[in-house]
């Protein structure tokens, strides 16, 4: 088992492999019967605001988005990354809430659109799809349980949290730094973009080759 660098996690422990930053793949839509067929979405389009009701459950097939929440004063903080298998939308369906956050597409993705009025009866109409939502609910509160003990870590413990997890994670996922730019990982990991600078310049020196490679293209592999 992988050695951690996170106080407080046991490298045999089962949730020292659950990823934080990377957004992880929940595989099998493609097998989601009677669903309406995907739909392209340009990358940085908003599918759910925050402070409104959905009008439609959002099921991502393919590609990356962000969950961002802006206060009072207009300042925007990066909650998370979501990929292929992320119902956006859904819980707020279920219980007839307003989204406390943003989400929006960080590149190209391919999206099934079900309007709330039908989200219910579709999941109580196909076992398949059911299964595969209760799977991806449980992961969510997996990933957000260990979101909160990572996030009270310092920020070099953060650092090495997500260049450990994509080796090492439960599921497979995608490495934030092939979609997004340092100033943008810099607010994944709540620090601002001078001291990841610092903390990278520090691992570098110690390890050549253990920096970020700037994205190619805003599409991920996946």
């Amino acid at each position: 088992m992988p050695s951690f660098n996170t106080p407080g996690t046991n490298p045999d422990d089962f949730d020292a492999i659950v990823p934080v930053f990377s957004p992880a793949i929940n595989a099998g839509t493609e097998f989601l019967q009677s669903l309406p067929e995907p739909e392209p979405i340009p990358a940085k389009t908003v599918i759910l605001e925050q402070g409104q009701r959905p009008s439609f459950v959002r099921l991502i097939r393919t590609g990356i988005v962000k969950i961002t929440f802006t206060n009072e004063q207009g300042e925007e903080s990066l909650l998370g990354l979501r990929s292929e298998g992320w119902w956006a939308g859904a819980p707020l369906a279920l219980l007839d809430m307003p989204s406390l956050c943003n989400v929006t597409t960080v590149t190209p993705c391919s999206v099934t659109s079900i309007s709330v009025d039908q989200f219910s009866q579709r999941l109580m109409q196909n076992q398949r799809v059911l299964r595969h939502f209760i799977s991806s609910q449980c992961r969510e509160l997996m990933v957000e349980q260990k979101h909160g003990i990572v996030q009270g870590c310092s920020a070099s413990e953060r650092l090495n949290y997500l260049k450990n997890e994509n080796a090492h994670s439960l599921w497979r996922t995608v490495d934030p730094s092939s979609v997004m730019c340092q100033g943008e990982i810099a607010k994944l990991l709540a620090i601002t973009p001078e001291h990841l600078s610092r903390l990278l310049h520090r691992r570098t020196a110690a390890k050549p080759g253990t920096g970020f490679k700037q994205p190619k293209t805003q599409r991920a592999t996946v």
